[in-house]
């Protein structure tokens, strides 16, 4: 299968009231803002991991190898659909040098972004 390059996009809103009544089926007031987020993912071949958060300065780059030791599904130690585990986080706070003192916005947002990648790339 050929990767491709894609550029993803959503529009900013803000829910002004109601927020948590929704996941009761109840009506809540949202508006859209004038904003929107982007996300562009780019093939690589040199073999690393790369996430670039240019609007909180984090550019940050990882060797695909190094990522593959922490996750299990990507070292093949457990099957496709059991990927999601509740440890991994625990693992890439440890592989970060994360603690709870320097848990800034760049920080908590690269290890969303690693949680995420591996978690959908689990499987190969």
């Amino acid at each position: 299968m050929q990767v491709r390059d894609c550029l993803i996009s959503a529009p900013g809103k803000a829910i002004l009231h109601g927020e948590h009544a929704v996941v009761h089926g109840k009506v809540a007031l949202a508006v859209s803002l004038n904003l929107r987020t982007y996300l562009q993912l780019k093939a690589s071949s040199d073999g690393k991991v790369s996430i670039k958060l240019p609007n909180i300065d984090t550019f940050v780059c990882w060797e695909l190898s190094e990522l593959k030791q922490l996750n299990p599904c990507l070292s093949g130690k457990k099957e496709e659909g059991q990927c999601l585990d509740p440890e991994l986080v625990k693992r890439l706070r440890e592989f970060m040098g994360v603690t709870n003192e320097n848990l800034d916005s760049s920080t908590t947002a690269t290890l969303a972004f690693l949680y995420i990648y591996l978690s959908l790339f689990g499987s190969g």
